[in-house]
């Protein structure tokens, strides 16, 4: 069986995650394993339910799929009903569950919203702040307002900045393709037909989906700019992805139309949506 890959690459906040729902969640419709879907302001993915209430009669409604699940209740669902249809898999995984095992870090933090994110760790910068190159601590001085000669004792960086200097500053410059290859790794051992990577944003990444021969969209929304190693993706060259989608101004359902035009131009639906 030949596997296919749909990767979505962008800066933070750019669209990628929503990109990812709207896909899985079409493909399931047209498959007969979801009734009916939208997405809402916040990006969650509602789906049509049918509840029994107490007279034994199905009550309609909506509920939110969160596709991102690790539990074991959802894994079990997913294995029967979502992923063979198609699965999401994320280069940053591995990288967050191993911050999460070595600090003893809060998932709900590491793979929650932007403000959990954005919550500080237990982790001083202080004692961080020699492994980190001098552009870096810059960033840092600037970010949390202090002299980056004198830099406070007490500050703890966030788990969005661990993440980033964990993974980018330490990680990659020993191996920089650690993160995506244990991700294709597994992408290849489970063997699902029709994948989805949401978290596209190294060259080195771009390349190896491209050797991997995986479809890669680039979306070009850019609402938190930032001169981070990890940021950096819309400066490589156009002619690398398949499909350069410009949501910079796109409302979601403009967004959502041109997803489906790169599934039909990858090949992942061959007939004409009504």
């Amino acid at each position: 069986m030949t596997q296919k890959v749909l990767v979505f690459g962008g800066t933070q906040q750019s669209g990628k995650s929503t990109a990812a729902k709207f896909v899985v969640a079409l493909l399931m419709k047209l498959a007969g394993r979801l009734r009916d879907f939208e997405l809402d302001d916040d990006g969650n993915l509602e789906v049509m339910t049918g509840t029994i209430d107490v007279n034994g009669k199905i009550v309609e409604g909506k509920g939110i799929l969160d596709l991102y699940r690790n539990d074991y209740q959802f894994v079990n669902y997913a294995l029967e009903r979502i992923w063979p249809v198609c699965k999401i898999y994320n280069f940053a995984y591995e990288l967050k569950m191993a911050a999460c095992n070595i600090f003893s870090l809060n998932p709900v933090n590491v793979f929650g919203t932007n403000e959990q994110k954005d919550t500080p760790t237990h982790i001083k910068y202080i004692d961080i702040a020699h492994l980190l190159t001098a552009g870096r601590n810059i960033e840092y001085a600037k970010k949390y307002n202090f002299n980056v000669d004198d830099p406070p004792t007490d500050l703890c960086i966030s788990h969005r900045d661990l993440m980033q200097d964990f993974g980018t500053g330490i990680c990659r410059q020993i191996d920089q393709d650690c993160w995506v290859n244990a991700c294709w790794n597994k992408i290849k051992a489970e063997g699902y037909e029709q994948v989805i990577i949401d978290d596209m944003r190294f060259e080195s990444e771009v390349d190896t989906c491209r050797k991997n021969g995986a479809y890669l969209t680039l979306l070009t929304r850019n609402p938190f700019p930032s001169e981070h190693a990890s940021e950096q993706i819309l400066k490589i060259k156009r002619k690398k992805f398949d499909y350069v989608l410009d949501n910079a101004n796109l409302t979601l359902q403009q967004k959502n139309d041109q997803l489906i035009t790169v599934l039909q131009n990858c090949g992942w639906i061959t007939t004409e949506l009504t």
